[in-house]
């Protein structure tokens, strides 16, 4: 590495005539060496300079290096763009992902990179700093290589170091970073963000687009809880989420506890935090936008905005008319990767209009000379100050009809016209799509979450659109003969469409119709379950009221969460009087009416009711919650055994066998008759589920191993037979039917007795007998399903559950402890294993030595896990129990007796009771003497029955 002498001569010995020279960009543009590299210019000839986004000005597009220079650009600022349109400079539209790639190929071979790096630290390597993104690719590729050294460039972890020998000149020059300036505050823009938080789960994973908007909108998720990171762009807005708690990076998938990003623009203080920040990773943009390892994070939003988009979903985004703004960038790699992943949603967000209001930015086709640069068929969700639009799947008709529902109001009739001349939309959907009165909207947004019977479903309650024409005619079709009979008067036979889209495409200023839908599984379409509406008199202050709720979802609530919807609106719009005809033999309904209020009178074979509606509000509660039915009374545990888990065989010499469990089988049912124990339902885990803890890869691993006959995992020692991928699946859902059992109050504590065990498998490898972490799993449930924020995992296996700390390692919310002896399958599990990231201080281990007793696996619980509890406190404790332990087992080395796990049960149900309810679920890990196994099982489960 020589120090570059500020003589024209060594530039042109550097740069030879013709050569290809790229530019780092971002914040880390290296600007004194650029102002040297110009200053030799002159010398120059047919230079092609490349590089993508920049802050600041760009001096080598002036047109007095014309003769000399030519610049192309990934990415264009203003002043790039109006280079380009006089014909001075060159666009190049690509993904992020490829650009790396053009480096290293004869698309666009580098010979010279011109960078910005850190000093070098103690072993001789230096960062690139904030902009790893490209740059490390066209360091790689380049002949010669010349770096500004900047104090201020942070060194940052992941790819962006590189050896001092592969610098070949450099300089050294202390300059600031170029910043982003801050965001100003937008009502119109908050409330696009309050859309995106409804949409957005707790635990996803969160990539974020350069655009003012789609930085706006992601601050709205400061009151999430373990969100992660993986996104070409960090900035200020996410440093914002990390530094407030809302991104902890617990719930990822993939790369858990890590942050990953290629790049950071903002402001100063975002530069020093990614300098202190431990969980941060730079990595190239060709692995960073790979939309296949994008795709690896569950439940993955990619967040980006747009500068139009049509009516069938097409987007605009680096062009308008003739003219090119900004850039494709990371935009189409994380649409596809985001849609590609477990529960991920691609999102394009964007305000309906221009700044001063007077142009719709959502268009009924592309303006002339505007090129689109996302086809409609990669765009999911559409989100503005209006409302969401789902294209997913949708028709070009329903694709129109939700994108004029989210326009501003003064251009839908105008979009509408565009609709009905180009054939899309039928003439009897002849109304422009309305939105709910000024001052109606309760949250803000024409969306929320509901939460109803027992929490295991999501709901969300919103206005019918005039594209629920079908969901409409679904609803319609899917009653039973009563409720058409108690709903219209008489058997009604069909729902044709433009029947249908009169009672979704109501004047929502005037009337009202609300839905409550059900989003039924992961990439699937909302169904309605229920729908509320009012019409309200002509000349008079009253609204005739009507409910259809969905048969297999009745008492859960839904007809009263429509209630006090209904009522406040009403109330709001100066409506003073409900009224509702209802046959006799609709007992739902009238006990409903008669609940809120209402008083009847029999007139030509029905009931007429009438409910002043401050009644119906007061009667209801202000705060407008549903009434809860009285949950069924508790008993005291319940068990799980299945003759299927015999199924699973690892063949002769196993000693994870199906006589171990047959045995044990027999002994649990005398002690269930004993208790008097409720037999639970077992059931198949669904891949979704599945995906909470384990990789979709993974899950396509066993299930080729399985299907092919092999006779172990390729990940690893794990015997499997052709029934072990259903009998694992079989004993997955059994631990996610106790969990709900307890949570519903059916059982106070319950045993899950399956097989193979589980705490062994990781994300994406199966090791020693277990294919599926139920443990883990159970967890993840009861956090989704059921809204426990806390859960404690107490694993008393012989053996380390590494899988399972694995899962959790920086996962603030779960805290695993296990006893087990040292120094064997599978050597982890040391002390200092605590944790990660925020999750330090969650995992707790205690190594015993070998031929320790009962007394010293009591003495971890009473002495470090009751006192760790006192912060913890869990809402939810599961136990892995494994009785290998036992003096007798074949495969461990330390001394327990039977009577010693009723002891440890009793310790851990003591916890249970103080922190959580006394709910505590059991799921069987190892124990390979059959008799003894039966003996050790017993006792920990009439120990769960008579605590």
């Amino acid at each position: 590495m020589k120090e570059l002498e500020n003589s024209r001569e060594v530039w042109t010995r550097i740069v030879r005539a013709g050569s290809r020279v790229f530019v780092c960009g971002g914040a880390s543009v290296p600007r004194e060496l650029m102002r040297r590299f110009l200053k030799a210019a002159e010398g120059m000839r047919d230079v092609e300079l490349v590089h993508i986004h920049t802050l600041g000005k760009v001096p080598w597009v002036d047109p007095r290096f014309a003769e000399n220079l030519r610049t192309n650009s990934f990415f264009l600022t203003p002043e790039l763009g109006d280079a380009v349109l006089e014909g001075r400079a060159d666009y190049t539209p690509a993904s992020m992902s490829e650009v790396p790639k053009f480096f290293s190929s004869t698309v666009l071979p580098i010979d010279v990179a011109l960078i910005s790096v850190s000093p070098p630290d103690a072993k001789g390597r230096v960062s690139l700093g904030v902009s790893v993104d490209v740059a490390k690719a066209a360091v790689e590729a380049a002949r010669v290589v010349v770096a500004q050294v900047n104090p201020r460039i942070p060194f940052t972890k992941g790819d962006g170091t590189l050896p001092v020998e592969k610098i070949d000149w450099f300089i050294e020059k202390e300059e600031p970073l170029a910043t982003l300036a801050k965001l100003k505050r937008d009502p119109v823009r908050e409330k696009i963000g309050a859309y995106l938080a409804e949409l957005v789960d707790d635990g996803s994973t969160l990539q974020v687009g350069l655009g003012t908007t789609a930085r706006a909108a992601i601050s709205a998720l400061r009151g999430h809880r373990h969100l992660g990171i993986h996104s070409g762009l960090l900035c200020d807005e996410l440093m914002e989420l990390i530094r407030g708690g809302a991104v902890d990076h617990s719930r990822k998938h993939f790369m858990t506890g890590k942050a990953v990003v290629s790049h950071a623009l903002g402001s100063k203080a975002l530069y020093d935090f990614v300098a202190e920040c431990g969980e941060l990773e730079f990595r190239t943009s060709d692995w960073v936008n790979d939309p296949g390892i994008i795709a690896m994070n569950h439940k993955m939003v990619a967040v980006n905005g747009a500068r139009q988009i049509d009516i069938t979903g097409q987007v605009m985004r680096d062009a308008a008319g003739h003219r090119f703004h900004g850039g494709i960038g990371a935009q189409l790699d994380f649409l596809r990767g985001s849609a590609g992943s477990a529960g991920g949603r691609p999102v394009h967000v964007l305000r309906s209009t221009s700044e001063d209001g007077e142009v719709s930015r959502i268009v009924a086709s592309p303006p002339e000379g505007t090129v689109v640069s996302t086809g409609r068929t990669d765009v999911y969700y559409v989100i503005t100050e209006h409302g969401v639009a789902s294209l997913r799947g949708k028709s070009i008709r329903e694709r129109a009809l939700e994108m004029i529902q989210i326009a501003d109001p003064k251009f839908r009739e105008e979009l509408m016209r565009g609709a009905h001349a180009r054939g899309w939309i039928p003439k009897f959907v002849s109304v422009a799509p309305t939105s709910l009165a000024p001052g109606d909207v309760k949250s803000g947004v024409e969306y929320r979450r509901l939460r109803l019977g027992d929490g295991s479903r999501s709901f969300f309650l919103r206005p019918l659109h005039a594209s629920d024409v079908r969901r409409l005619q679904e609803f319609f079709y899917s009653h039973s003969e009563e409720t058409v009979r108690n709903r219209y008067g008489y058997l009604r036979e069909s729902m044709p469409a433009d029947s249908a889209f009169k009672l979704v495409g109501v004047d929502q200023s005037r009337d009202l119709a609300l839905g409550i839908f059900e989003e039924i599984g992961l990439g699937r379409e909302p169904v309605i379950r229920a729908v509320g509406r009012f019409y309200r008199d002509v000349a008079v202050d009253s609204a005739e009221v009507a409910f259809v709720v969905h048969d297999e979802t009745r008492r859960m609530g839904m007809a009263g969460e429509l209630v006090d919807e209904l009522a406040r609106v009403a109330k709001k719009r100066g409506i003073v009087e409900f009224w509702a005809s209802v046959l006799p033999t609709n007992t739902p309904m009238i006990r409903l009416f008669e609940k809120i209020g209402g008083k009847s009178r029999r007139e030509d074979g029905e009931l007429h009711f009438r409910m002043p509606v401050a009644a119906v509000s007061k009667r209801r509660g202000e705060t407008g919650k549903a009434s809860v039915s009285a949950k069924p009374a508790k008993v005291a545990v319940g068990w799980f055994w299945s003759k299927e888990c015999l199924k699973h065989d690892g063949g002769p010499g196993e000693v994870e066998n199906p006589r171990r469990y047959q045995v044990l089988g027999e002994a649990l049912a005398k002690a269930a008759e004993r208790l008097g124990a409720v037999d639970l339902t077992g059931r198949l885990a669904t891949r979704a589920e599945l995906l909470r803890c384990h990789a979709a890869h993974y899950l396509d691993l066993v299930h080729i191993d399985v299907e092919s006959l092999a006779d172990r995992l390729r990940t690893g020692d794990t015997a499997i037979c052709p029934e072990s991928e259903h009998v694992a699946m079989l004993a997955t859902g059994a631990g996610l039917e106790a969990v709900a059992a307890v949570m519903d109050d059916r059982v106070k504590r319950a045993f899950v007795a399956v097989r193979p065990p589980g705490h062994h498998a990781t994300a994406d490898r199966g090791m020693g007998f277990c294919i599926y972490n139920h443990v883990a799993l159970m967890a993840r449930h009861a956090q989704e399903e059921f809204g426990v924020q806390r859960v404690l995992i107490v694993d008393w296996d012989v053996h380390h559950g590494n899988g399972t700390q694995d899962l959790f390692f920086a996962d603030p919310d779960v805290f695993y402890f296990s006893t087990h002896e040292e120094g064997i399958f599978p050597f982890t599990g040391g002390e200092d294993e605590t944790g990660a990231g925020r999750g330090i201080g969650t995992t707790m281990n205690v190594p015993l030595k070998h031929r320790s007793h009962g007394k010293a696996v009591l003495s971890a619980i009473e002495d470090r896990l009751v006192p760790a509890m006192e912060k913890f406190r869990p809402g939810l404790v599961l136990i892995s129990a494994g009785f290998d332990a036992l003096a007798s087992d074949p495969l461990g080395g330390l001394k327990l007796v039977p009577e010693d796990f009723a002891e440890l049960t009793r310790a851990v149900v003591r916890i249970a009771d103080r922190w959580a309810g006394g709910r505590v679920v059991s799921v069987l890990e190892g124990g390979y003497d059959p008799e003894g196994l039966a003996k050790a099982a017993v006792a920990h489960f009439e120990a769960l029955g008579q605590s």
